[in-house]
């Protein structure tokens, strides 16, 4: 079984992307939890696309 990586907004407003090693994921109850991904390659890119998109590096239209 692969393992989790947890994609959270920060309420400092950062994207950060978290893996568990097979620990139990307990996060600060003011950040939100916006994916659980089983792909460490799609978990990053996810996490870098939306961190372009936010910091306005790329434009949605």
């Amino acid at each position: 079984m692969y393992e989790p990586y947890f994609l959270e907004y920060r309420r400092d407003g950062r994207l950060e992307l978290y893996e568990t090693d097979g620990t139990f994921y307990n996060h600060d109850s003011q950040d939100l939890l916006i994916a659980t991904l089983y792909d460490d390659e799609e978990a990053e890119r996810l996490c870098r696309i939306l961190n372009d998109i936010y910091y306005g590096k790329i434009q949605l239209k």
